[in-house]
């Protein structure tokens, strides 16, 4: 298992048929933390910076308004003023979507 799986989901299923085969399934759900940058240097150090939150916003849209164009709230970050790096943490701004994995098996017990 990976360090950036935050929130891992696994479901496992076997089932055995009477005539000795057993099917076997893995389907895993993971959902990744991103950190959110600003992409300029604003304190001439050479290092990127990252953006401000915005006080009482959240980073992460609610699911029946996400798209494929605007996964996460736009509103909550800002840019930082010059000589400061961004107060937003380096990961868990928001979630990346995940990727559903199934990893299925079939084989017959003697």
């Amino acid at each position: 298992m990976c360090v950036f799986f935050s929130a891992l989901r696994t479901k496992f299923r076997t089932i055995t048929i009477l005539i000795g085969l057993v099917l076997f399934a893995i389907a895993q759900m993971p959902v990744f933390p991103a950190p959110i940058a600003y992409g300029l240097d604003t304190t001439e150090t050479g290092i990127g910076s990252r953006a401000d939150v915005v006080p009482g916003q959240n980073g992460n849209l609610p699911a029946d308004q996400r798209t494929w164009k605007k996964w996460f709230n736009t509103a909550a970050f800002t840019a930082p003023p010059n000589g400061r790096f961004g107060n937003a943490p380096r990961t868990n701004n928001i979630r990346l979507p995940g990727i559903a994995v199934v990893d299925f098996s079939i084989h017959k017990q003697f």
